[in-house]
């Protein structure tokens, strides 16, 4: 019996030990996508890049800036005069506020520059 716990113990560890993960090197390279718009805000309060790049690599940005290298087989995606915010998420926003106004009609009948 203490055989037989001493071999499961043994067994429970070895499975807990992280064993390094071979690097298979034919794994093929992340897809790389280029956004380029007129403008870039960080969101750090320095001036827009203009032009603005990210260069987005499988589902990280892995560069900002004005003039990024478009590696060969990189998909392109020219946004013209959009501004780009990589890294923002705008989770909820109120840009039609006015309590006066239903909600419904809020959304169809008013823009927010009518309520700013």
């Amino acid at each position: 019996m203490r055989l037989f716990l001493s071999a499961a113990a043994a067994a429970v560890v070895l499975g807990a030990v992280s064993l390094p993960q071979r690097v298979d090197a034919q794994a093929a390279p992340a897809a790389v996508t280029i956004l380029r718009a007129a403008r870039l805000i960080d969101g750090t309060g320095t001036p827009p890049l203009v032009p603005g790049m990210v260069r987005i690599e499988g589902d990280r940005i892995a560069e900002v800036g004005t003039n990024l290298r478009i590696p060969p087989g990189a998909t392109l995606v020219d946004l013209g005069d959009a501004t780009l915010l990589p890294g923002l998420i705008d989770l909820h926003t109120h840009l039609t506020g006015d309590e006066r106004v239903h909600w419904e009609d809020a959304l169809v009948k008013t823009t927010p520059a009518h309520d700013a």
